[in-house]
């Protein structure tokens, strides 16, 4: 009876609207979220071609999340084929002739996340294919703010040289609400690739609430399957889904290719499909092999560490926008339209645009050589979030690797894919989902019912071991600013904390969480959330002895077009060393001008930040015309070839538990001849 009732609605409100018919390849629909008192969700779309009896579009809803147990090749019950309801428990709420443009379901309750799918047929006759587009919408959902364990699987050659960002790394997941627990393991080709899958196996046997795999650096490389999904030659591919999939049975049996030495027992398993769903979301960060880089592998890393903490802390301002310029991307870019709105949407290629525009997401057949410097090397590719097609670039440890150079810039790049074949679903991250639980969705659609269909025009490539994840797989498309200035003193075995509310975004209040580890372990502390104006809280239960940690995060009511949810910031911290009585956060004292000889190295002298005080510089916004190298930890400032005027740089200082505010410091670039700026010459 519902969608009779709907069809009725959405005919007398949706009537033909006159303007050209909808594109051959996808169904172009927008959404319009109203919260409240009176919850609705309004889809509308492009007007579609032929007769009520030739083409209908059906709306299908379900709530976010849910998901079949079918393999879509289970299609048939053994009497007769399952329906796409049936198969991914999508509800279908109403069927629509082709002259309906708009749907409103008023049948949607407070509190909860709805994933809906808007489903245009076939029509030979006019060469238009079947399409469906996607979207995620939030109303009024509550918080969730402790999403499971990350294992954090690191190259061990890392450990010591970088000892101070890998602990604001962990501080950074843990301040999102994951428990991260390390593992480290020998680089690749030094390292055994089934070596480290047993290890990941025991952790999470030990700890089930392990939800994800973070590999950063030289992570031992896996290989399987035979393939061409670029067009070119059959060969076996890297695949960091192998680690994710907790119980498959990998077999390495086949014979493929002698050229390749692609053969049985060679470590290169049989799989191009993956044998079975894969149970943990996964991301590489691995930035070795990038000589088109002037910068070292722990240099680029320290940077990715960086400019990811920047943006979880709430420190970048990026426009809520996409860029989107490949036809072989079509099916991606319908979620993205429907995600930041037609209004919000730009076709063209990330040259010239992204050297000086910023966008979170960008889509685009980028150009195939890593190593070109008209591309990569010497312009900015100003977005986050990145799916960049093109022939060999899905093998992703290749020397300069495009998707592995996004992510080698110093502020920009945190996350990139191969799309199209199959097509990436990343609608999810419109509700709070992180990058890698958007990703794992699309790995796993053909065992998930075939739940994202069609998916392009190559639906037979899902769920393909070259289906993978570059970057850190916890990060979300919406942050919040945490905290300022907390600290915490403890007098006759009480803790009180303090801080000051965050400079923008007012917080609808705060939650308060405890552990005797720095990385693990919190438990919340208020039962209920305190109230904004409460910049306070006392801990009764504070332990006399050991090591106390806190994490402070404030809530915020996140309003975007796809409704609202509640976002918890990452944590501002404080601690109680063992026999201490109090802590106070860092604070930033104010720098001097620097002044540099152009092309000329310059140490930068960063107050606060020297050997006694133990004080780590963590840059949040690289300079525009120069270069941050590091040399024994330390910032060396660099100008471009014949930059000559003011550059600047923005930092926090980081004591390994807490951060100060950020501070700006101001680099006067001078002409190597003369020593003097170009203002004193003249």
């Amino acid at each position: 009876m519902l969608k009779y009732k709907a069809l009725i609605i959405a005919v007398l409100l949706g009537m033909m609207i006159p303007y050209a018919y909808g594109d051959r390849r996808e169904i172009k629909v927008d959404l319009q979220v109203t919260t409240g008192s009176q919850p609705s969700v309004r889809l509308s779309w492009d007007q579609q071609p032929g007769s009520a009896a030739e083409m209908q579009v059906t709306v299908y809803r379900r709530e976010l999340g849910v998901k079949s147990g079918f393999w879509h090749g289970n299609v048939w019950d053994g009497s007769k084929a399952r329906n796409f309801s049936e198969m991914t428990l999508f509800e279908e709420l109403a069927v629509l002739p082709p002259s309906v443009t708009r749907y409103t379901d008023s049948d949607v309750v407070t509190g909860k996340h709805y994933e809906y799918r808007v489903h245009r047929p076939a029509l030979a006759s006019r060469k238009y294919e079947q399409a469906a587009t996607y979207a995620a919408v939030s109303m009024d959902a509550p918080l969730e703010d402790q999403p499971g364990t990350i294992l954090l699987v690191i190259d061990e050659t890392l450990a010591d040289e970088m000892d101070l960002e890998l602990r604001l790394l962990e501080l950074d997941l843990a301040g999102d609400g994951w428990g991260v627990t390390r593992l480290l393991t020998p680089p690749h080709n030094q390292g055994d690739h089934q070596v480290l899958y047993s290890r990941i196996q025991e952790a999470s046997l030990a700890d089930p609430d392990i939800k994800g795999l973070y590999l950063f650096g030289k992570v031992p490389v896996a290989r399987s399957g035979f393939s061409a999904p670029d067009g070119h030659r059959d060969t076996a591919h890297e695949t960091d889904l192998y680690y994710a999939d907790l119980q498959g049975n990998w077999l390495d049996i086949l014979r493929f290719s002698d050229a390749d030495n692609n053969i049985k027992g060679d470590g290169k398993f049989d799989h191009t499909g993956l044998p079975r769903a894969v149970d943990l979301m996964v991301g590489r960060v691995d930035l070795s092999r990038l000589n088109a880089v002037q910068k070292s592998e722990v240099e680029l890393l320290r940077d990715y560490i960086h400019k990811t903490h920047a943006w979880r802390n709430g420190d970048r301002q990026v426009p809520y926008r996409a860029l989107l310029n490949s036809g072989h991307l079509f099916q991606e870019h319908s979620w993205a339209r429907t995600l930041f709105g037609a209004g919000n949407v730009n076709a063209a290629s990330f040259q010239p645009e992204l050297n000086t525009e910023a966008y979170l997401w960008a889509m685009n057949f980028g150009h195939y050589s890593g190593s070109s410097r008209e591309h990569y090397g010497d312009v900015n590719n100003r977005a986050l979030f990145f799916l960049n097609f093109g022939s060999g670039k899905q093998k992703w440890h290749g020397r300069n690797n495009p998707m592995r150079m996004l992510l080698a810039q110093p502020d920009w790049g945190l996350a990139a894919g191969w799309g199209a074949r199959p097509a990436w679903h990343m609608h999810q991250m419109a509700a709070g989902w992180p990058v890698g639980r958007s990703h794992k969705r699309t790995v796993n659609n053909a065992h998930n019912g075939g739940e994202f269909f069609p998916g392009g025009r190559y639906s037979h490539l899902e769920s393909q071991v070259h289906i993978n994840l570059m970057g850190d797989p916890t990060l979300r498309l919406h942050v919040s600013q945490p905290p300022r200035g907390p600290s915490v003193s403890r007098v006759a075995g009480l803790a009180t904390l303090t801080w000051q509310a965050p400079s923008a975004n007012e917080p609808i209040g705060y939650h308060i969480y405890r552990s005797d580890k720095a990385a693990s372990g919190y438990q919340r502390l208020t039962e209920s959330m305190l109230a904004a104006d409460e910049l306070q809280f006392v801990d009764g239960g504070a332990p006399e002895i050991g090591e106390v940690y806190y994490q402070i995060r404030a809530v915020h009511s996140n309003e975007t077009r796809s409704g609202v949810y509640e976002l918890a910031s990452r944590a501002a911290y404080v601690w109680l060393a063992d026999g201490a009585n109090s802590y106070t956060s860092p604070v930033a004292p104010p720098p001097a001008d620097h002044f540099a000889t152009s092309e000329v190295p310059l140490p930068l002298d960063i107050p606060g930040a020297d050997d006694a005080s133990a004080m780590h510089v963590v840059i949040l916004e690289h300079p525009e015309n120069g270069l941050i190298r590091w040399e024994e930890g330390e910032p060396v400032y660099v100008s471009n070839p014949g930059f000559v005027g003011t550059d600047r740089m923005v930092y926090r200082l980081f004591d390994g538990v807490g951060q100060s505010e950020a501070a700006t410091l101001e680099i006067n670039v001078n002409r190597p001849e003369t020593g003097l700026p170009q203002d004193e010459m003249m």
